[in-house]
């Protein structure tokens, strides 16, 4: 092969490896951002300072919107604990996320809801 020709292919593999790391580069910077964007969120809608509480929601998915249901994760676990949540107890719940304000409609109740279908996963109720 000519050497003209290899000296152009690896011109080009070069020029698509260090493309590839940048792009890696770029989504990782934009993974971090967004990571702080929902850690600032939460945290100015829960007080929580703790960088490793607000982590571990974020990791969790929770959002501020959806924070108020977080506050009723100890009446889904309880409702749980016999592996069965029966219609009183799925009420009471209920009455008590309208009593604390949480709305029908409110993706924080549809996260409740979720979690009256089937009970929150073992490190919600831990964080």
């Amino acid at each position: 092969m000519s050497e003209a020709f290899l000296g152009e292919r690896r011109k080009s593999l070069e020029e698509a490896f260090f493309a590839q790391q940048q792009t890696e580069l770029l989504q990782k910077l934009q993974e971090e951002k967004s990571a702080q964007t929902r850690r600032e969120s939460l945290r100015a809608a829960s007080g929580i300072t703790d960088e490793a509480v607000l982590d571990q929601l974020a990791d969790l998915d929770i959002q501020s919107e959806t924070l108020a249901a977080v506050a009723l994760v100890p009446l889904v676990a309880v409702a749980w604990a016999d592996q069965s949540l029966d219609d009183k107890e799925r009420s009471a719940i209920l009455s008590g996320a309208q009593q604390s304000g949480l709305d029908a409609g409110q993706p924080g109740y549809q996260l409740l809801e979720g979690w009256l279908a089937n009970p929150p996963e073992p490190a919600l109720v831990h964080t």
